[in-house]
């Protein structure tokens, strides 16, 4: 079945039409990049639900085609049933299509790359985020080289160091820039020229993982939050894909950045009235802008 997942592949990128710059090197490999790590091959992937959306299933498509890395297991500690649909008519629906990019879902363990290994599990707290159960960390992720999550929440405790080479996460934001929720949200509110994705290897910090990959793209012409965002979850196809291929290249090295080098942390608490209100009129004012021209 690998062709139907290559064919796959090829689909996605064709129907990607996000303009990008080419991901940041990090500049020369150290002239002693430390012991050889082991390669990535075995891939656990961790799911906070099974039904995951188009852009996420495309990285997944990438990387299992286009690397020698494949999913081994799943690990789902969350929802089974599809997203409910909870679009609203009239103004309310109207204001939330701004916002939210039409997203199709798709169920994972219904696909081709889907392995035979899926457990079913519940989340334990850690501290400020959530861990997974001592039993499973150490009968499933210990025996990946690398997991990647997905809408797992925030990630903290033993899961984290479990995996030989650490936990692949997306942020929908360049870290150097923008950190926390959002996705999106601040760099549209601030009229940014460009926004990125970042690649991190989790840490117990909130987007102050080693960073893997970062992709830039072009907001010019982005009218929208909705545009925003539909162009960040265009711009995370490729990047498990090159995140592989650069953690098996012994001459990488992941980027740890230092605190000053890093962007502002955006807390849901920051979204208060008044940033909404001038969310409202920004949306407003973009929308309309070329009709005044």
């Amino acid at each position: 079945m690998r062709w139907v997942v290559t064919l796959l592949s090829r689909l996605a990128t064709l129907t990607s039409s996000t303009v990008e710059r080419a991901v940041p090197d990090w500049g020369p490999a150290p002239a002693n990049p430390g012991p050889e790590e082991r390669p990535v091959r075995d891939v656990c992937l961790l799911l906070g639900t099974r039904w995951v959306p188009m852009h996420f299933h495309r990285a997944l498509v990438e990387m299992v085609t286009e690397t020698e890395a494949e999913l081994v297991s799943i690990v789902l500690a969350g929802e089974e049933n599809p997203p409910a649909d909870d679009s609203a008519g009239g103004l309310l629906g109207r204001i939330a299509s701004l916002r939210t990019p039409d997203t199709e879902y798709v169920d994972v363990l219904a696909q081709p790359y889907a392995p035979e290994t899926v457990v079913r599990t519940e989340t334990v707290p850690a501290g400020a985020g959530v861990d997974l159960p001592e039993e499973v960390i150490d009968r499933v992720v210990a025996d990946a080289d690398v997991a990647v999550q997905y809408g797992m929440g925030i990630l903290g405790g033993r899961v984290l160091d479990a995996p030989a080479r650490g936990v692949l996460s997306f942020h929908h934001g360049d870290v150097r820039e923008y950190r926390g929720g959002g996705f999106g949200f601040w760099e549209f509110l601030n009229g940014e020229p460009e926004a990125g994705v970042t690649l991190q290897i989790l840490s117990d910090g909130l987007d102050t993982g080693k960073v893997v990959a970062i992709r830039r793209i072009d907001l010019d012409g982005a009218g929208t939050l909705a545009e925003v965002r539909r162009r960040l979850m265009a711009a995370e196809r490729p990047l498990l894909a090159i995140g592989v291929r650069r953690l098996n290249d012994p001459a990488f090295v992941p980027r740890e950045f230092d605190e000053d080098d890093l962007g502002e942390l955006y807390l849901y608490s920051d979204v208060t009235t008044a940033v909404k209100v001038r969310y409202v009129l920004t949306e407003l004012i973009r929308r309309f802008r070329p009709i005044r021209g």
